[in-house]
């Protein structure tokens, strides 16, 4: 009952397990709140170990990245955190970057991953339809197809360069059991080109077939029946159903191999240590080189953002394209 001391009206505040005037159960919000406050609690909990990792290794390296692109920063002297000692050359590296030799070696990793890009996803494709399809032991297959992603780069590439020893290489033993000349692979420019990118397609290829296999899985088989029922065969159900209804996941495959593609290092450090004069270095050996060899921080920053900028630009604009396509479908 409201209780009035002059013009002002005073409300009672409801106690413990009381209710107000209107009928609100104010025990029932302070149970809401306190449960909402431990799931928060919990929450938080939780992911603090992986925030602190994010933090401590991409986001502190990143913001000390876009810093040490600015200097010449030798990685001994000086102290990064503080910027003592440390010089800044302004856009300097950057120069440097867009230097034709350097532009050859952005060329070698764009000409390698484009190829892998491309081959790897008509196979990966070709792959998912075959093992989408209800064959006896194709579990079985499909396991042993996907092992090579999930075994470390680093040692898939030492055992390749154990294959392609000149002197006792298992690719050259077989060669001469034919009656061919054995091959000194490091010495030729086509070859250390040509195992660089098969290494790369063959490690990758069990990935995207499990994608692709997702996507062919989620088109409704209604529409293959309508389709055979209309008379329509095999390679115009692939044209007209099949590549249109996993337009989502193919863009997904493709935004992933274009970030992938520029990540070519353990095969070119471990088989053709960037030769035979250079010719298959790759912009990731090149960073780690300038950053850990000749200890120039400042150049491996920059590429690095270069690196990263030219990542970003080719994301937006597959996103773009991607929104394009679906939005005219929706249309």
């Amino acid at each position: 009952m409201d209780q009035t001391q002059g013009n002002i009206s005073i409300n009672p505040v409801p106690t413990k397990n009381q209710k107000d005037p209107e009928g609100m159960d104010f025990s029932k919000l302070n149970k809401t709140s306190n449960r909402q406050k431990t799931i928060n609690r919990n929450a938080w909990t939780f992911i603090a170990p992986m925030l602190v990792y994010y933090i401590l290794f991409s986001v502190v390296p990143i913001a000390l990245l876009f810093i040490l692109c600015w200097t010449d920063w030798n990685g001994v002297n000086g102290n990064i955190f503080t910027l003592e000692g440390i010089n800044f050359v302004g856009i300097e590296q950057f120069r440097k970057v867009f230097q034709p030799e350097y532009l050859k070696l952005i060329w070698n990793t764009a000409l390698m991953g484009i190829i892998q890009l491309v081959v790897g996803m008509v196979l990966g494709f070709l792959i998912a339809q075959i093992f989408v399809m209800k064959i006896r032991g194709m579990y079985l297959f499909r396991t042993i197809w996907y092992l090579p992603t999930v075994c470390s780069m680093a040692v898939i590439s030492q055992i390749f360069s154990l294959f392609l020893n000149p002197t006792y290489g298992i690719f050259n033993i077989l060669l001469e059991k034919f009656g061919f000349e054995a091959i000194i692979w490091t010495d030729s420019t086509f070859w250390m080109f040509f195992w660089i990118i098969v290494i790369g397609i063959w490690k990758g290829l069990g990935g995207t077939c499990l994608y692709f296999m997702a996507g062919l899985n989620g088109v409704p088989v209604e529409l293959y029946e309508a389709a055979a029922v209309d008379g329509v065969n095999k390679y115009q159900k692939m044209w007209y159903i099949t590549i249109p209804m996993i337009k989502p996941m193919t863009s997904y495959v493709f935004i992933t191999s274009c970030i992938g593609m520029w990540g070519t290092f353990e095969t070119v450090q471990l088989i053709s240590n960037g030769g035979p004069n250079q010719t298959t270095e790759v912009i990731m050996f090149l960073i780690y080189n300038q950053c850990f060899k000749n200890f120039n921080m400042g150049f491996g920053a920059a590429l690095s953002v270069v690196l990263l900028f030219m990542v970003m630009i080719l994301t937006i604009i597959n996103f773009r394209l991607t929104n394009l396509r679906i939005s005219g479908r929706a249309d």
